[in-house]
């Protein structure tokens, strides 16, 4: 088991390295004064919609120390959830539910509108990628697996969120586009870790069962409501659009959720770990 500094350092190393890539966008555009076209600022703001995605599902996947996941399986997963976002998800909430419509009117409006129509689709699509694929096959066989596929399933929904976002506005300033998109995949990674989790109890724990499902999307999709309301409140102050505090307090909060997530990954390594010892003394007498 590694130590838990070490665990903390190779976590910091890969938020940092989100925070690094926000760093150097705007030093670029500091010193070059650039001033891209239209078309130069869609390529780029869907370049930023990936690169966080990479990096966040990286150091997910290094977490799954004891039998690593198929890394097609994985990319599945991913890919799976950016596309039903793309088919499923952003039609509903743009379409259907009409969002843009009432969504900001009220500050409670928001908070229910972000939670009871954004965060349950966006969370019902990551349960539904995870559960009808992975789940009932042998591969998701230990109890961090949950953890594993459902932040990859996060970030296929933030990165189609992100590329639709930079695709509506016809681009996007480079710095900002760069901190929308670090945000999404931050934030929609640990949601999906968190339900992820639940996927593994439903499997594995002590309180198996399908309650356990209904549980972890409702835990993601308030938290999914809670964050992005957090975050407008902090950009969106008065007549000024303060993207850097919203990617300051986006990176507390991810931490925090991050603690959660790692104690659980932690105790669901230390369970698998003793459950195959158990195993092997058994075999052995």
């Amino acid at each position: 088991m590694r130590s838990h500094k070490t665990i903390w350092k190779s976590g910091g190393l890969q938020i940092g390295a989100l925070l690094i890539f926000v760093l150097i966008v705007q030093l670029f555009v500091w010193l070059t004064k650039a001033s891209p076209g239209q078309g130069e600022l869609v390529f780029w703001g869907i370049m930023f919609s990936i690169v966080p995605a990479l990096l966040w599902l990286s150091f997910f996947y290094q977490r799954d120390r004891l039998e690593p996941e198929p890394k097609h399986y994985v990319l599945g997963v991913f890919a799976l959830g950016a596309f039903l976002t793309y088919a499923i998800g952003i039609p509903l909430v743009r379409h259907v539910f009409r969002v843009s419509e009432w969504l900001y009117l009220t500050p409670w409006g928001y908070i229910l509108g972000s939670i009871l129509v954004v965060g349950v689709i966006h969370q019902s699509i990551a349960y539904a990628t995870v559960r009808y694929t992975v789940y009932p096959t042998r591969e998701f066989d230990e109890r961090i697996d949950g953890i594993v596929y459902g932040t990859a399933a996060g970030l296929g929904i933030a990165t189609m969120l992100n590329i639709a976002y930079v695709i509506e506005l016809g681009g996007a300033l480079l710095v900002i586009a760069a901190i929308y998109c670090v945000i999404n995949a931050l934030a929609y990674a640990s949601f999906g870790g968190i339900m992820g989790y639940f996927f593994s109890v439903a499997k594995f724990g002590k309180r198996a069962g399908q309650g356990q499902f209904i549980w972890g999307v409702a835990i993601a999709a308030v938290l999914n409501g809670l964050f992005f309301w957090l975050q407008r409140l902090l950009v969106f102050q008065s007549t000024r659009y303060e993207p850097w505090y919203g990617l300051i307090a986006g990176i507390v909060v991810v931490v925090i959720i991050y603690g959660i997530l790692e104690a659980l990954m932690r105790s669901s390594v230390a369970l698998e770990e003793a459950g195959k010892r158990t195993s092997a003394e058994n075999g052995g007498e």
